[in-house]
């Protein structure tokens, strides 16, 4: 998503801003951003079709049992992360040129939108840790959270993720809203955005808690838990080689779970590789201040920043393939979906 700020911050004039375009000219800056423009409108619209695919495929499968409530869940705010992020580009590049026939101005109306697609990333992040945790616990501890992890207690959890998302988000979106003022340019009536006195200190405090403080979190949780799930699926493997033709009818019996640990633990690679550059941002913010919009390395934060979107939206590409590679289950529904022959399909 465009990496856009409060526009009630005052902006250098020219000659100051050509100053601070730090390691980056603002040329390379142009270019980089045309090709970000590209690449993630090409990631949103794979992930949406995608996500589509993950809905329609776990509510045919479906949600009774707590895996795939989680996993449908994760499709959830990814699909609305998609959708919010596709509106953000079509609006930031006023696409059609309709906001500007509706007198609507598309910065402002993109920074409206911008933290609505942030909500529901955070939403998604919460939701993979869930999943990961949730699983990782019940590898470790199989006889005491086997039971803890019920249906019921998985949506409640799921449903307090979001409800998280949604109050840490709600006041600034308060702090915000549309209203007509005269454009002495045009000579016409045109739709701004105004912000309270308040919404600058709240930026502060989303910035700090889910742009920094939440995803170095999330990726110690999920690093944590990719390392016991990688350690449980060497230890079934070595055990399936060493088990004697006696025990093959168990073997069957848990092959449902090994598929699940082996989703789980591919979903959390996944994300911790796709979230990395979310933590390197963060803690360079931290350790450079200077790193930052409209500072000395501002060109180089908004490459970095439009880099990590990137990263970002492809985990919601990904999680479609790992389904795909990974559930038989999932393989048979969404072939059946297609109408394709699925008689090869073990």
């Amino acid at each position: 998503m465009p990496c856009v700020t409060d526009v009630t911050i005052p902006r250098p004039d020219p000659e100051e801003e050509a100053s601070r375009g730090g390691l980056i000219s603002n040329k390379q800056l142009t270019e980089a951003s045309v090709i970000y423009n590209v690449l993630i409108g090409s990631f949103e619209i794979t992930g949406f079709i995608f996500n589509t695919f993950n809905l329609i495929v776990f509510v045919q499968m479906g949600v009774s049992d707590p895996v795939n409530v989680c996993f449908f869940a994760l499709a959830v705010s990814d699909h609305c992360l998609l959708t919010t992020g596709l509106l953000v580009l079509m609006v930031y590049n006023d696409i059609g040129s309709m906001l500007k026939n509706l007198s609507v101005n598309s910065l402002h109306m993109t920074m409206i939108l911008l933290f609505y697609a942030h909500m529901f990333l955070d939403i998604s992040i919460l939701n993979s840790t869930f999943i990961s945790l949730q699983r990782c616990c019940c590898v470790a501890w199989p006889l005491k959270f086997k039971s803890v992890f019920t249906t019921k207690r998985s949506l409640l959890i799921i449903v307090c993720i979001h409800l998280y998302g949604l109050a840490s988000y709600f006041p600034l979106f308060l702090k915000q809203t549309l209203h007509s003022a005269p454009d002495p340019l045009s000579n016409s009536t045109t739709w701004i955005i105004t912000f309270s006195k308040e919404r600058s200190r709240l930026v502060s405090v989303i910035d700090i808690l889910n742009q920094a403080a939440l995803c170095i979190i999330t990726q110690v949780v999920v690093l944590t838990c990719l390392g016991v799930l990688t350690n449980s699926l060497r230890s079934a493997s070595k055990f399936r080689k060493s088990a004697s033709s006696e025990i093959s009818e168990s073997k069957a019996n848990n092959r449902k779970e090994d598929q699940v640990v082996k989703t789980v633990t591919l979903l959390c690679f996944v994300f911790v590789v796709t979230n990395t550059p979310a933590v390197i941002l963060a803690l360079t913010r931290i350790f450079v201040p200077e790193f930052d919009t409209y500072k000395r390395f501002n060109n180089l934060y908004f490459i970095l920043h439009n880099t990590n979107d990137l990263f970002e939206y492809s985990s919601a590409v990904l999680n479609f393939l790992v389904y795909l590679s990974t559930s038989t289950r999932f393989r048979k529904t969404f072939r059946a979906l297609l109408h394709l022959d699925n008689k090869h399909e073990k």
